[in-house]
């Protein structure tokens, strides 16, 4: 869905453990069904992916599949940073998403040391989420522009960005140390993005964003946070508010 909404190419990857000896077969199992189930082992994450970039290709989004060994949290990470990766999306079994240290250790490992985005897809079931009322209706971007010469030079692409967004809530530029340049400001995206077709688009101060997000959420929401200068605070204010009103039972999570 991202990827469809942001033109974006798909890299498909599984991370298969490595062993530092050939592998032999045990004494107790006959060669070639220890042989037979080693080779199955070996080409089932290949089909798998390949069956999903075929998936994709049907949809026109572009994807290739890679099969890499090594240490899974590490090849992760060097994978993306090797292929220029804007987005990492993982998968995990954790039960809930209340929490990091519930998620698998992968998972959490990845999402601990990455300095690239880290999207995770916990598991649900589809017709449980058509049953319950809780299937994503609804996608909110928050994003904090970062520097004015950036902004100035790169409004109408920022503005572009936003398509697959269902609502986009801007926040006053960071300045990362530059002074401010007379009629740079969050407007230009605001504009751009609504010459690019977005309907709901809103400007606000980012310390008034949580509470905003508290009072104007929908049942089946996803809330994007994005930036890099102390958005990240916004951030963890909705994380708490969140966890909070989850604990007292206010609020059901997706994942199951």
């Amino acid at each position: 869905w991202l990827a469809r909404g942001f033109d974006a190419r798909v890299t498909l990857l599984t991370v298969a453990p490595s062993r530092k000896e050939p592998w032999q077969p045990s004494p107790r199992a006959s060669d070639p069904a220890s042989a037979e189930t080693m080779e199955r082992l070996a080409i089932e994450p290949i089909r798998y992916l390949e069956g999903v970039a075929r998936y994709l290709a049907v949809r026109r989004i572009e994807a290739e599949s890679v099969v890499a060994p090594g240490d899974a949290p590490q090849e992760i990470l060097s994978q993306g940073r090797e292929r220029g990766c804007d987005l990492i999306a993982m998968s995990t079994r954790g039960r809930s998403g209340l929490g990091r240290g519930l998620l698998g250790s992968v998972t959490d490992a990845v999402v601990r040391s990455s300095d690239i985005p880290v999207v995770v897809v916990g598991p649900r079931s589809g017709q449980q989420e058509r049953e319950e009322g809780m299937a994503l209706k609804r996608v909110v971007v928050i994003f904090q522009p970062h520097r004015y010469t950036r902004t100035l030079h790169l409004a109408d692409d920022f503005g572009s960005c936003f398509r697959a967004a269902d609502k986009l809530i801007l926040t006053d530029i960071y300045a990362a140390s530059e002074r401010p340049i007379k009629g740079v400001s969050s407007k230009m995206i605001s504009a751009s993005a609504i010459r690019h077709g977005m309907k709901d688009v809103a400007i606000m101060e980012r310390q008034a964003i949580p509470e905003y997000i508290m009072k104007s959420k929908r049942s089946g929401d996803a809330i994007i946070v994005l930036g890099a200068g102390d958005i990240s605070e916004t951030a963890d204010k909705l994380s708490e508010l969140f966890l909070e009103r989850a604990l007292k039972g206010a609020i059901r999570f997706m994942e199951p």
